[in-house]
């Protein structure tokens, strides 16, 4: 048998070796149904973990930096530093911004998925 999961390939297996084997199939699924509850948080908790630190993560490049850069620079424009100054701040609105919401929704994309129990 196969399948994208090897969890899922294993249990079918186990299906497939319980019933040529004779063995009680309602005894096989009660004693998965256990395993899995009993894996289940802590994969659960594993990928709570990853997604909050991928979320972190987000916040701070994505978000605080260039706020703080917009901040910046326009402070400094304010302050006598001409059109270079403008432009900057609009390549960094136009460009930066987007290149970097694009970069982290290719970079979550391309994380592992968690597998399902």
């Amino acid at each position: 048998l196969r399948t994208p999961s090897p969890r899922f390939q294993e249990f079918l297996e186990g299906i497939v070796t319980t019933a040529e084997t004779g063995g009680s199939l309602r005894t096989y699924l009660v004693d998965q149904v256990r395993r899995y509850e009993r894996e289940s948080p802590a994969r659960l908790a594993q990928s709570v973990e990853s997604l909050s630190l991928v979320a972190e993560f987000y916040v701070v490049i994505v978000v605080a930096f260039p706020l703080f850069l917009l901040v910046l620079l326009t402070v400094f424009s304010l302050f006598g530093g001409g059109s270079t100054l403008l432009l900057s701040v609009w390549l960094l609105v136009a460009i930066l911004v987007p290149l970097a919401q694009l970069g982290f929704i290719v970079g979550v994309s391309s994380l592992p998925s968690p597998e399902a129990p």
